[in-house]
């Protein structure tokens, strides 16, 4: 489980539709990489795994001694605990994948689109998706996102979450443009965010997913991107990631209530039962 003691207060933005342009140039120096793992309950905001597996050129997948599952692969995250975990039912799986991107074919800036597919069940505690975009090549790494995922995003400088996805029975974040919470139960959306760039700029994203108790997001996320007619983009890692895909109308009803706004959240912590 998540720690839930005070909340803290420092905030983040959610780049959605319009915001802040990653405008400072870098070659694509950085490493991508997948990474699965799994551990036993959070303890002070703190990951602790007990099993791992990270690439930097293709999928990773991990299976835990009591059913706890997790897979990453350049576009996809999944993750899954079973029931009955020890000693008190819950767990932790965790998912993540970054790559670096350029998109060349113009010049001045343009709005890519991203789509993100989630869809899975959630039983108790709660499960968290997050795609996080940088112009940092430094930014990312698998500690790095295990730690801020257990934070609420707040560890990273110079990165926003541009879409967060919450699946609780309580929300930890103030949803809002590019935020957005499900009860309990079974979840199948696809989300879409439009995000400014600059032409001939690298900028690099992390995709993670993470569940704390009893559930099934094992064939979840899937990501898409497309880019303005006439331009190309190319990925660090040599992944031709599929076009984005179109929301549901109700999904799509959603996101456009929250155009050229920002989003601020707060992540609340949540509190180790005994």
């Amino acid at each position: 489980m998540r720690v839930k003691s005070n909340m803290k207060s420092k905030l983040l933005v959610a780049v959605v539709l319009t915001g802040t342009i990653f405008s400072t140039s870098h070659a694509l120096a950085a490493s991508p990489f997948t990474y699965a793992a799994y551990g036993p309950p959070l303890e002070n905001n703190t990951p602790v795994f007990l099993g791992d597996q990270q690439s930097t050129s293709g999928a990773v997948s991990i299976l835990g001694n009591e059913g706890q599952q997790a897979r990453a692969s350049f576009g996809e995250n999944g993750v899954a605990l079973p029931s009955g975990l020890t000693p008190n039912g819950w767990g932790y799986a965790f998912s993540a994948w970054s790559d670096g991107f350029v998109v060349n074919g113009g010049s001045g800036t343009g709005m890519l689109n991203f789509s993100v597919q989630l869809h899975g069940t959630l039983f108790a505690e709660d499960a968290i998706y997050a795609l996080i975009m940088s112009d940092n090549p430094d930014a990312f790494s698998p500690e790095s996102i295990a730690e801020d995922a257990l934070n609420g995003f707040e560890n990273i400088p110079g990165t926003a979450p541009v879409l967060l996805v919450e699946v609780d029975a309580t929300p930890d974040f103030t949803p809002g443009p590019g935020v957005y919470h499900f009860p309990l139960g079974s979840v199948d959306e696809t989300f879409s965010v439009n995000v400014p760039f600059t032409y001939g700029q690298a900028f690099y994203l992390a995709s993670v997913l993470d569940i704390t108790a009893h559930g099934d997001f094992y064939n979840s996320a899937n990501f898409g991107i497309t880019v303005p007619e006439g331009a190309s983009i190319a990925s660090l890692s040599g992944t031709l990631y599929p076009a984005a895909a179109v929301p549901e109308p109700e999904t799509y009803a959603m996101m456009l209530a929250g155009l050229g706004l920002v989003g601020f959240m707060a992540r609340r912590r949540k509190q180790i039962e005994a």
